[in-house]
């Protein structure tokens, strides 16, 4: 029996339960809304996978032995549920209606693999995080439809993840305050994030609003009417990479700043039922280097962030909200930590493997500062994933928060530097943290590929799942490791300028070409397994494409890695005809991305994910 996550506890006896024509699905008059929707669930469920019609009434006590039978049990933990499968019955136990629809999820399984003869068996199942939750980008170029946002909800539902964080930087969200900076783009709008908080709550999510609000603010302060709000008006210079930036830091000491953010609050704020929102506030990277430099000389650096904070979180209050933030920059000042309110939430975010979070938990538990822990899918940056570091990563932070009292766990999913990787290179990421975030212990070893397959896929050869897996593992090959990516990737997408970048040499004595040469036997043999697949999904055809398209991605990276070595060598051969081998290949990638992007995303953002691919056309044209 495939569960995922696994139960807490599960008796298997030996007996059968066989679908019985005149049963009933039952429900009390408690909570009738909310328990009605998820005996539709069922309902559903049952239609589709048995042709069969079971009719939802309403009884005060149990009276009736057959059918489906939803009892409640105030003893019972609030997510907690037991499932007792009987030879004539089924039933479901619960405290609150969280616990009835995580239920019916396990029962979904269930009779998604034995269909009408199901066997008998007890359940007892309650999650070791209070707060499980997914984070998606939708603000580095991709915005997905609002089809694919309510599929997405559906999957996290039947993962039994309560909490749903869309990523707000720039122009993803339709200010009406400033209709300017988003009119040529397709952002989310106030209406679409109450029906997609509306779909949420039905399925025990919750929706809660996202919003950056001191870094991340390039797009806003390259534009010339909000300059004079950045730190470092005319950009920094990054000292890890020495590339000139935009700027993209708020200029804390200016109550302008403030009052922009408060302007962005009064648009956004209003369309989530949630209490809280995530301000961000990471990667103040131009902090004390422009208009706060003597302030921060001062005070002190960690002391003007402070300050900052605490100014966004009145604005917070006044919407009646409660604050979270990311911990980054509070983790470099950690005797200021204590001087945090009570009532928010750090979030401790990393995405390596061998990230600190034992340190860090410890660190807060000691505190008395409520947290989440926050790792990472390992997709973005990567094409294809890094499947083994986000295996590690997401359990490194499961067991150390679950030791340290962590209040929840958010998995993010970035995007970044054209957002390249599709959907499905996320779902192991997703299911594993899922997975983990329920209970630790019983899902370190959860069989992620053969839920893929089963549950999502529905792929009758058995092998979608474990090539996704493996197709993530190719940065394995590579010569050296890349910090949060993959150097395939690094390969295909540069912050400076093309030629100046293929004329670098210092990056490209990192790799090898029988390195590479590996990767691309590697990657010839995977194509093969996709081939073999027989996925029955709905959009089975397009992951497909997906894949066919993620794999040129990878072989033209392995062919421009190539190209580097032997610029570095000044050796050569072929050159017209390697070059217009490069065109035909990345005009075939750009033709693909785009048609597969519209199939699930707004067309916004599509420029800018294929500006890279273009400028590296235009380079090989260069080149001729």
């Amino acid at each position: 029996m495939l569960l995922v996550p696994v139960p807490k506890e599960i008796k298997i006896f030996n007996e059968e339960f066989y679908n019985i024509n005149e049963s009933h699905i039952i429900i009390n008059n408690i909570n009738k809304k909310e328990m009605f929707f998820i005996a539709k669930q069922i309902q559903g469920i049952i239609n589709e996978e048995l042709k069969k019609y079971f009719p939802i009434i309403i009884e005060k006590r149990k009276t009736k032995n057959t059918g489906i039978i939803f009892t409640q049990k105030e003893s019972l933990k609030c997510e907690e549920y037991i499932l007792k499968i009987n030879s004539n019955s089924i039933e479901i136990i619960y405290s609150k209606p969280a616990g009835a629809f995580y239920g019916v999820m396990t029962l979904k399984q269930i009779i998604s693999q034995y269909g009408g003869v199901l066997p008998c068996l007890t359940i007892q199942d309650s999650p070791d995080y209070q707060v499980r939750g997914i984070m998606i980008d939708i603000s580095r170029n991709k915005i997905p439809t609002m089809k694919e946002l309510f599929k997405l909800i559906d999957f996290m539902a039947e993962l039994k993840l309560n909490q749903l964080q869309l990523y707000v930087e720039g122009f993803s969200f339709a200010y009406p305050s400033f209709p300017e900076v988003w009119k040529d783009r397709t952002p989310i709008t106030g209406q679409e994030i109450m029906e997609i908080d509306e779909y949420c709550r039905a399925r025990h999510i919750e929706l809660v609003s996202n919003h950056n609000s001191f870094g991340h603010m390039t797009d806003w302060l390259k534009r010339k009417e909000f300059n004079h709000l950045a730190e470092c008006p005319d950009g920094y210079t990054n000292s890890i990479d020495n590339v000139h930036r935009d700027p993209g830091t708020l200029n804390p000491i200016d109550d302008n700043s403030l009052v922009l953010i408060g302007k962005m609050y009064d648009d956004f704020l209003p369309y989530f039922t949630s209490s809280w929102i995530n301000v961000g506030c990471d990667e103040t990277y131009e902090l004390g280097r422009g208009f706060s430099k003597d302030v921060c000389e001062e005070k002190g650096r960690g002391k003007v962030y402070l300050e900052f904070l605490l100014k966004l979180n009145k604005l917070v209050q006044k919407h009646g909200k409660k604050m979270m933030f990311w911990g980054d920059i509070i983790n470099e000042y950690p005797e200021l930590i204590g001087e945090l309110p009570k009532d928010i939430i750090t979030l401790e975010w990393g995405y390596e493997e061998e990230h600190p979070f034992d340190i860090r938990c410890k660190q807060y538990q000691k505190s008395g500062i409520p947290y989440y822990v926050c790792p990472g899918t390992s997709s973005w940056e990567s094409i294809a994933g890094r499947m083994n570091n986000m295996k590690k990563n997401l359990y490194n932070a499961a067991i150390n928060g679950k030791k340290n009292n962590a209040m929840g766990y958010l998995n993010t999913d970035w995007g970044g530097n054209g957002h390249w990787q599709y959907p499905c290179v996320s779902y192991p990421g997703f299911i594993y943290g899922a997975a983990l975030s329920w209970g630790v212990e019983k899902n370190e070893d959860v069989d992620i590929a053969e839920y893929l397959n089963q549950m999502v896929f529905r792929d009758e050869n058995n092998r979608m799942g474990q090539f996704i897996l493996d197709l993530g593992n190719y940065y394995l090959k590579e010569t050296k490791k890349m910090f949060n990516s993959t150097y395939i990737s690094k390969i295909l997408v540069t912050d400076i300028e093309i030629n100046k970048f293929l004329n670098v040499s210092a990056d490209i004595k990192d790799m090898k070409e029988e390195d590479i040469e590996s990767i691309e036997e590697y990657i010839e043999q995977l194509e093969r397994q996709l081939d073999k697949t027989n996925m029955r999904c709905e959009d089975a055809n397009l992951i497909y494409n997906e894949f066919k398209n993620t794999i040129r991605f990878i072989r033209h990276g392995c062919k421009l890695g190539k190209l580097k070595l032997a610029m570095d060598q000044k050796e050569i051969e072929n050159k017209e005809e390697l070059l217009n081998q490069m065109l035909n290949d990345i005009g075939v990638i750009i033709v693909e991305h785009q048609m597969l992007w519209i199939k699930r995303n707004r067309i916004g953002g599509l420029n800018d994910s294929l500006n890279q691919l273009l400028k590296l056309k235009n380079y090989y044209y260069s080149l001729l």
